[in-house]
Formats: C-alpha cells, structure tokens, sequence
C-alpha cells in the first residue's frame, strides 16, 4: 500500500513528567528566575490588581483585566517553554517584531481554546436536558429541572479531554514550531487522559494546597508569600506542559544494530 505510514502512537511517561516538571524547576530556580523574573512580576502585578482594588466588580475594568491578565500569562508560558524546550534565556524580552507576533499569537490561541471549552461545557450540560424539553400547554405549569452541582463537574472534565488534546499548541506557538489544531491533536493522539492530568488535575491539586493554606485575615506578608507560591505553582504547571510536548515531538532514538 503506497503513502506513508502513520506514525506510531507515543505513551507519555505521566510520571516521569510530573516528577520531572517539579525536579526541573527546583534544579534549575536561577536560570527560571531570570527567564520569567518580568512576566511573573506581571502576572502577580494582574492578581494583585484583581484583588486588592477590587476591579473584578465592574464590567469595563473587568474584562480588561482579563485580557491584561492573558498577555501576563501568555508572556509566562512564553519564557518557560522557551527555557525548557530551547534552553533559551531570551523568553523575556519582548523587544523585537517576532517576539511581539509570538506572544499575539499565543494570546489568541489562549483566550480561543478558553471560549472553545467553555462553550463545550455549555453543551455538555445542556444536550442531555434537551429530553426533558417538550411542548406544554399553556393550563399547565412547565416542570423545573435541577443542575446539580456533579452534573456541571462532570461537564466539566469531559470538556477539558479536547481542550488537553489541543494543549501542545502551546508550547509549539512559544518555539516557533508548526502551530495548527490539526498538528496538535495529531501529536496528542493517545494521550488525551494524561494531558487531562497535566493541564487539568495537577493545576486542579496546586490551586487547591495555595486555598488550604490561605486564611482569613492573612496579613500582608503572609498574602506576598501566597502570591509567590501560587507564581511557582504555575512555572511547575507549564513545565509540566513543556515536557509533555518534549516527551511527544522529540526524535525517535535510532535503532539498536544487529549483534555482529
């Protein structure tokens, strides 16, 4: 049969992989700290911002928050899977045409594959109550349908399986690699529960240790120290990523030769 052959399947070592994105980022905290120093600063500068002026209330200021918030972001991930994946220190500047393409890339695939799951959420939850929709007379009172809250979790981590079958779109975008959804699920083809795990769950468990260790009436110092934690917090996630997509693009190791 002419035409290539499909490619075999790759089985990413999840626990090399999480292991490694912690290992990494510790045996490594200098060069991480130069690399990402400015875009975290960012990113903490976003949080602050969103929290102690209490922006969040209104409409206008709201949503450019979240965009600010987005670049900040997007300008992180940027420095990290640069750092990792080319052993580059230049993931910082922002001070050239390709650098600011680069980034508007990212920022648009960011705030796109954000829209897409949740729109998937929204269909998720609403396809299955479409049975109970049916036409009523109007002497009759319509009957109420209750969401309960493991429906909407449900919902939830079915969404993400596409959404983490797209992910290495982004470390892809960061090293100027071929950048497409096709490419991205291609590459991620028999992965999609361990990248659930490594975009999903491993933010998923770090949020939750920062919420465990927050209380009310934090003084000052204390909140500084959980915006550190929470910026370290999302270094190992990237990482995490980063390996990931390391794990399923890197060449194939040439084949061992016959024993003389």
């Amino acid at each position: 049969m002419d035409g290539e052959a499909t490619p075999a399947r790759r089985r990413l070592p999840l626990r090399r992989i999480l292991f490694g994105a912690f290992a990494l980022s510790w045996r490594h905290r200098g060069e991480v700290a130069r690399a990402t120093g400015l875009p975290l600063l960012a990113v903490i500068a976003c949080t602050l911002a969103s929290d102690l002026a209490e922006l969040g209330s209104r409409g206008a200021a709201r949503w450019t928050l979240y965009f600010v918030y987005s670049i900040a972001m997007s300008w992180l991930a940027i420095s990290v899977h640069r750092l990792i994946l080319l052993q580059g220190r230049d993931g910082h500047r922002l001070t050239d045409a390709a650098a600011l393409k680069r980034l508007g890339r990212f920022v648009g695939m960011f705030i796109g594959l954000y829209v897409f799951y949740l729109a998937l959420v929204m269909v998720l939850m609403n396809v299955p109550l479409l049975s109970f929709m049916r036409y009523v007379p109007a002497a009759e009172t319509r009957p109420s349908i209750q969401v309960h809250s493991w429906y909407i979790l449900a919902a939830s981590i079915l969404a993400l399986w596409p959404v983490a079958r797209l992910s290495p779109i982004f470390p892809a975008i960061a090293v100027d690699h071929p950048a497409d959804p096709i490419t991205a699920w291609q590459t991620s083809r028999g992965n999609g529960w361990k990248l659930v795990i490594v975009v999903g769950a491993l933010p998923w468990a770090l949020q939750w240790i920062a919420y465990a260790l927050y209380r009310d009436g934090a003084s000052e110092v204390e909140f500084a120290v959980l915006l550190v934690l929470v910026a370290i917090f999302t270094i190992i996630e990237i990482a995490a990523l980063s390996l990931s997509y390391w794990e399923l693009t890197r060449p194939e190791p040439p084949p061992t030769p016959p024993p003389a």
